[in-house]
């Protein structure tokens, strides 16, 4: 039975050290070697949707868990909310702890066509985007974004945050810095602490671990 959101944000309290996912990083292998030195909740690599629609062999690969390998996340990315809600169903099927769903990636040819972080361009769509995933699917789903495209005078990501939440996301995580950064530059969690002030919901920091 998948976990409720209730179960799910218990879960993650107990456990809020969560690993974050890597492209061709955090593959089965090595989520076993963080499971064995002392990790829990756990996220596959990036998900392209189109890819595991159209049935890659290497977007399957991704979101196969073993039954070693429940406690993990599968973490889709795309550019149409249609496509996202049809992936999530999918993936779904591999019984992950939940969906997570990337707004966050700055990488200009992934952002440049609308999916990660490009959805910060629009909020009203990124949040329309998120309700439709999570009605789509029976277990959690979560949403990573950053703070703002960038370069904002003032983040939209505690505004964001609160209607994110109306969707009946399960969490958020937040990379703190812009899309337009980067990597560069620090990291300010004190937006992901804003954020946290506004909503009920789980809120996981991303960035300058």
């Amino acid at each position: 039975m998948p976990l409720s959101v209730a179960e799910l944000r218990a879960k993650i309290a107990e456990n809020p050290a969560i690993l974050a996912p890597m492209e061709d990083v955090t593959d089965v292998v090595f989520r076993r070697l963080c499971r064995k030195f002392g990790g829990k909740i756990m996220m596959t690599e990036f998900v392209n949707v189109e890819g595991l629609l159209r049935g890659c062999r290497n977007a399957r690969r991704k979101i196969s868990l073993a039954d070693d390998d429940r406690m993990t996340a599968i973490q889709i990315y795309g550019a149409d909310p249609q496509r996202l809600s049809e992936a999530a169903r999918f993936a779904a099927t591999a019984q992950p702890m939940f969906i997570d769903v990337n707004c966050g990636c700055w990488v200009p040819k992934i952002a440049g066509r609308g999916a990660g972080a490009g959805w910060l361009r629009d909020p009203h769509a990124m949040v329309a985007m998120a309700k439709m995933v999570v009605d789509s699917v029976g277990v959690p789903v979560t949403v990573k974004t950053r703070i703002g495209y960038g370069p904002e005078s003032e983040m939209p990501i505690v505004d964001l945050a609160r209607r994110l939440e109306d969707t009946g996301i399960a969490a958020l995580t937040i990379h703190c810095r812009t899309a337009s950064m980067g990597h560069s530059g620090a990291a300010d969690w004190t937006w992901a602490q804003k954020a946290r002030e506004v909503v009920s919901i789980p809120v996981v920091v991303n960035g300058d671990v």
